[in-house]
């Protein structure tokens, strides 16, 4: 992956990785909740918003299923935080991957809103092999790839 001469060919590299089982299996996760948001009342629009704002499963099903139940807003945040706790330590294991990087840190907060555990451990696996100013290229490319899937399959669902 070392090859990665430019960041749109980087770019080019995580979409491609990114087809197959990664998009796949988000594609058809995302199409049940898709059906179960809309069984629950939650419109298209923010089926598809939640996926993009909260991006974990057990968080959207928690923000439905309280949303659901009439749950005070602060219900709702506390729970879907609760579901989606378990990104803290994924984050903080894979920031050594961009430590690195030329890249500004203020672009952190949205690569760790981008993390999921298809994300993680593809940049667990091929970060390292990857020259440090493409990372940041690659997981945007790998992730956006993933949560566009992602959101799909809720418009499918």
């Amino acid at each position: 992956m070392k090859e990665l001469k430019t960041n749109p060919r980087a770019v080019l590299a995580g979409i491609r990785n990114a087809f197959g089982l990664p998009a796949l299996l988000l594609f058809s996760a995302m199409t049940g909740f898709g059906s179960f948001a809309q069984e629950q009342g939650l419109s298209l629009y923010m089926s598809m918003l939640s996926t993009i704002l909260i991006w974990g499963l057990p968080g959207q099903v928690v923000h439905v299923e309280l949303y659901g139940m009439g749950a005070p807003l602060i219900a709702v945040v506390l729970g879907v935080a609760g579901a989606n706790a378990r990104f803290m330590p994924m984050t903080l294991s894979m920031m050594p991957v961009f430590d690195d990087s030329p890249h500004n840190r203020r672009w952190n907060y949205l690569l760790a809103q981008m993390i999921s555990i298809n994300t993680w451990t593809e940049m667990l696996d091929r970060g390292p092999e990857i020259r440090a100013d493409r990372r940041m290229a690659y997981f945007l490319g790998f992730s956006f790839t993933c949560m566009t899937a992602g959101i799909i399959g809720v418009l499918q669902g």
